[in-house]
């Protein structure tokens, strides 16, 4: 109970803040910057794994859509 779910602007505002450059992709390299950030250090071996679970299209990037739905569960 009490679970608070994302809405499609607060999931798109994660989005933004993970994708560096505004190019509407978050690459391997955006991400291992992101969680830096977090205060997680991880490779951008490890951060091109992470995306590679969401990456729908294989194109080695997470957009907007994919991001959503991995957020959707």
């Amino acid at each position: 109970m009490g679970q608070h779910r994302k809405t499609p602007e607060d999931v798109e505002k994660v989005f933004q803040s993970f994708d560096l450059d505004g190019d509407g992709q978050i690459t391997p390299e955006e991400l291992k910057a992101a969680l830096a950030e977090l205060g997680e250090d991880v490779t951008v071996e490890d951060a091109a794994e992470r995306i590679g679970t969401g990456d729908a299209d294989h194109d080695g990037k997470i957009s907007l859509a994919e991001f959503q739905a991995m957020m959707a569960g």
